[in-house]
């Protein structure tokens, strides 16, 4: 990757280390609601890191327009390899918050991909590599 693209990768991992520590996201241990206010990747590293963590399944779970966003989190691990979808479930919610309309739900439980430990090191070691040489462009200046 480019400087710029390193920087702005780093810029968004730092921003999402801070939204972890004090997300809202996370309704239980395991169960991750997913919204459209923020990044597709803040919730797959979320779900990487209580995989990790030793969690055996993951729950991303998401209403109405966020629907698309749990697809696409699901979607894009599992294309990496990180995950396979155990559970797919689907259902209407009652949300008083929307005038008591019946609001589409979705829930995907994944589970870790026979690869997941081999991926998410080499992820992981990227990432801090990346974030490596940002500070060292820092120092520069």
């Amino acid at each position: 990757p480019t400087k710029k693209e390193a920087k702005s990768d780093v810029t968004i991992e730092m921003a999402e280390a801070e939204a972890v520590k004090d997300t809202a996201e996370i309704v239980e241990k395991n169960k991750i609601r997913v919204s459209t206010q923020k990044s597709l990747f803040l919730y797959i590293n979320i779900c990487k890191r209580l995989l990790h963590g030793g969690e055996p399944e993951v729950e991303l779970s998401g209403l109405g327009m966020a629907i698309n966003a749990v697809v696409s989190c699901a979607e894009i691990m599992k294309s990496q390899k990180l995950v396979e979808v155990k559970k797919i479930i689907t259902s209407l919610s009652d949300v008083q918050a929307l005038r008591l309309a019946n609001v589409p739900k979705l829930q995907v439980i994944v589970t870790k991909g026979p690869d997941f430990e081999k991926v998410y090191a080499e992820q992981e070691e990227a990432r801090a590599s990346r974030i490596a040489a940002a500070e060292k462009d820092k120092e520069e200046k």
